[in-house]
């Protein structure tokens, strides 16, 4: 038997569907790796001196929302400039992820997670859909002052965890991409320099 009638062998035994059963299993380890690290990344916020920019952030945010007379237009504006720019920096990495595979010829499921959001796309299209929950979980109740506050404090805290996911998903993860690729393939490094 030669070796092409034993590769043939070898694929008859995984079915008509060959290897999407190991293709599956290996992206979805692949996306409970990412959303790890994503959060490990996430949680770094929360400590000393990154804690203290997204406190002000997040109260600076607070404060100037509560300049204008209608806040929610103000809300629904800010979230969809975010999700917009979150699209764009999308479709950015998507474009240079498609010139690195072209010039390696290789393509990595890990790598493609990186450079392009893995899945956080999908999450962003939930902020002005948040926005408008908050909204109307808090309408019946804007005849208080401290009701409107409580919308703000929360449309705040919102909008700033979105920040800080979609600077991780978009900008840090793609930057970094090959720090992780190196760790979880360890011939990337060597197919990266042929």
């Amino acid at each position: 038997m030669d070796l092409e009638d034993c590769i043939k062998a070898e694929f008859k035994k995984f079915g008509i569907l060959g290897f999407m059963d190991v293709v599956e299993k290996r992206k979805a380890s692949l996306n409970k790796k990412y959303r790890k690290i994503l959060w490990r990344k996430f949680i770094e916020f929360y400590r000393l001196p990154k804690i203290l920019l997204t406190i002000i952030s997040i109260l600076g945010l607070y404060f100037f929302l509560r300049i204008f007379e209608n806040p929610y237009k103000v809300c629904m504006l800010l979230s969809v400039l975010l999700t917009f720019i979150a699209f764009v920096l999308l479709i950015k990495h998507n474009k240079e992820y498609k010139k690195v595979k072209e010039r390696t010829q290789h393509k990595w499921l890990f790598e493609e997670m990186l450079r392009t959001g893995g899945g956080m796309a999908a999450v962003l299209v939930m902020l002005p859909n948040n926005v408008g929950i908050l909204w109307s979980m808090h309408s019946s109740f804007f005849i208080a002052e401290d009701n409107v506050n409580m919308f703000l404090m929360s449309f705040s805290l919102l909008l700033v965890v979105f920040a800080i996911l979609i600077y991780i998903a978009f900008y840090y993860f793609p930057k970094n991409a090959e720090k992780y690729l190196s760790e979880t393939y360890p011939e990337y490094q060597l197919v990266e320099k042929v």
